[in-house]
């Protein structure tokens, strides 16, 4: 059976080793932060929305808005989240961040689409919604990147041209 994701997949896996980096020096699952590029751009570092003038506006990689950036210590402009090192730092602060504050990866992704307002219904008992889903398709693609990762990671390094 062919592989559903695998398009989309050797795009968002050129990231891995920046992920691993980044999830090593905040506490966040590698595989979580390529779930969460899968979903969010398919790997298209230079994503935008439709509608750049829209309220919560976001971009690169992990889709960050600029007021979440800036909610990090981010300074620079908006077009700065379009390089993958910016995105992907901006996006796993934002992470860890959901972690540390409620304590579990699911809210903390759940919180990365919907805010705390979709964590607060999801802990009031709703269970249906856009950020669940969001969430749970995101889950789906962790597992999915933790085995192409433990693959990547079991494979011998390429052999260095002769010469």
């Amino acid at each position: 059976m062919a592989d559903p994701h695998a398009e989309v997949a050797a795009r968002v896996l050129t990231y891995h080793l920046l992920a691993d980096s980044l999830g090593r020096a905040h506490g966040v699952d590698p595989a979580l932060i390529l779930a969460v590029i899968h979903n969010e751009s398919g790997g298209d570092p230079d994503a935008f929305p439709e509608d750049p003038a829209r309220d919560g506006a976001s971009f690169g990689l992990m889709q960050v808005e600029l007021p979440t950036a800036r909610g990090l210590g981010f300074k620079g402009s908006a077009r700065l989240l379009f390089d993958p090192q910016v995105s992907m730092l901006y996006g796993t602060l934002d992470l860890a961040g959901g972690i540390h504050d409620y304590g579990t990866e699911y809210l903390a992704v759940i919180d990365y689409n919907g805010g705390p307002r979709a964590v607060g219904y999801y802990r009031a008992g709703w269970r249906l919604g856009p950020a669940v889903h969001y969430a749970n398709v995101v889950f789906a693609l962790r597992d999915y990147y933790r085995r192409r990762l433990a693959v990547l990671a079991a494979s011998p390094p390429a052999a260095a041209p002769a010469g």
